[in-house]
């Protein structure tokens, strides 16, 4: 979702007559490209893989339009409904987490099933989306997005470095805009109570590292509610990238009922 007017592109792959469908959510500034090795596995291949751009990052967002999580959920439902007509097992990373899980709570018809990878579960996991809301939006515009991409470039991990080449892409309105309700439903901390209540079953993994992983607060407030989590081990905030076979049985474990 570019914003309230865009579109929403889907690559869809793997096998068509699969009982089993998997719709990918990317993260804050980042598009389905990221999944490329996921839904081009081997193991993968008896599955049906779609993976959503529901923003446009390249598109500038108004300074007046405010993004509402409850209401990019419910463009993605529809979309679902329309094109898929069936439940779906949702996976989601970073804020596509966060946004799979407001689809589960508002559509529970149409998810079979949810995989949330890195999803935000407390202020502590704000690494990207809190630096971009620190900053005044003038401030971020002229100035501070280029500031967050420099020092995010030079960090050690290669994932990250990664991910701040790919923001060259991103319109710095845009960004700021799904930035600020992330930190904000972060903030309020309900997020692991809240995918421990919903019916289907959930699955919550997460990088192993805590330095590039999910911080371990949050881990604690999954382990109170009751969330099954699958830890990665030697995995930062891209644990599919990190340790793509180990990511890729924890799917098969998911979808597969185990």
């Amino acid at each position: 979702m570019a914003n309230s007017r865009g579109e929403i592109k889907a690559q869809d792959t793997g096998d068509r007559d699969a009982a089993t469908v998997l719709v990918y959510l990317p993260g804050l500034g980042e598009t389905g490209e990221v999944f490329a090795g996921v839904v081009g596995a081997e193991q993968l291949a008896g599955f049906r893989h779609v993976v959503l751009d529901y923003v446009d990052w390249t598109r500038p967002t108004p300074p007046d339009e405010k993004v509402s999580f409850a209401a990019v959920g419910e463009r993605i439902a529809r979309w679902i409904a329309e094109h898929l007509a069936r439940p779906v097992m949702l996976v989601g990373h970073s804020m596509g987490g966060v946004i799979a899980q407001h689809v589960a709570e508002q559509h529970p018809e149409l998810v079979a099933k949810l995989l949330d990878i890195e999803g935000n579960i407390s202020s502590d996991d704000c690494t990207f989306s809190g630096g971009a809301v620190a900053y005044p939006l003038d401030a971020f515009v002229a100035h501070g997005f280029a500031e967050r991409k420099g020092t995010l470039s030079k960090d050690v991990d290669a994932r990250t470095r990664r991910y701040a080449r790919g923001l060259d892409g991103c319109a710095a309105t845009t960004y700021r805009a799904y930035a600020e309700p992330l930190v904000r439903v972060s903030r309020e901390e309900t997020l692991a109570r809240r995918l421990a209540e919903l019916p289907m079953p959930v699955l919550y993994v997460h990088g192993q590292d805590p330095r590039r992983g999910l911080s371990e607060r949050s881990r604690g407030m999954l382990r109170g509610a009751g969330v099954r989590v699958e830890p990665i081990e030697h995995a930062g905030h891209w644990p599919y990238l990190d340790q793509p076979e180990l990511f890729i049985r924890a799917v098969m474990e998911l979808a597969e009922g185990k």
